[in-house]
């Protein structure tokens, strides 16, 4: 093999990497399975800490199976189980409503802006899909793919 050949041999290895790793994410998406938020979520409307420990992205489903939302969490420390917990809102201030789901959601006539309706849907109208990913980057990779292919309602708004 001559030098030249070399970057050539090294760029189709990371495209072949490349695609095993989107490949094997979005099979991993495609098998996870359902949880209700209750599975997830504490009665003081925090996640529970003993699970969903890493990065990695999540899908929102109302039940029927309509796809809502797909994010990716890990972003300073704020793993799978934070981003959940986020979505129900800890606080009674709408001012400190930080996840852009749930945002978009309260602005809804549905919800007119009431945390414990939002709650309420979270808890028994939603489930979650959940992939823990190495990284957050590589989370964010995988949300963009699944974002472009699955063309979530909320996600592009």
């Amino acid at each position: 093999m001559s030098l030249e050949q070399i970057p050539e041999q090294n760029a189709m290895n990371n495209s072949e990497n490349i695609q095993k790793f989107i490949k094997d994410k979005v099979q991993d998406f495609e098998n996870a399975p359902y949880q209700s938020f209750k599975e997830i979520i504490k009665s003081n409307w925090r996640a529970r800490t003993d699970i969903l420990r890493s990065p990695g992205i999540y899908a929102i489903y109302e039940k029927g199976g309509k796809l809502l939302y797909v994010g990716h969490a890990g972003k300073g420390g704020h793993t799978l189980n934070y981003r959940l917990g986020d979505l129900v809102c800890n606080t009674t201030d709408l001012e400190n409503i930080h996840h852009t789901f749930s945002k978009k959601l309260l602005k809804e006539d549905k919800f007119s802006a009431n945390i414990d309706k939002l709650r309420d849907y979270f808890l028994n109208e939603c489930y979650v899909k959940t992939v823990e990913i190495e990284t957050v980057r590589k989370a964010r990779i995988i949300e963009a793919i699944l974002i472009d292919l699955l063309n979530p309602k909320y996600n592009s708004e």
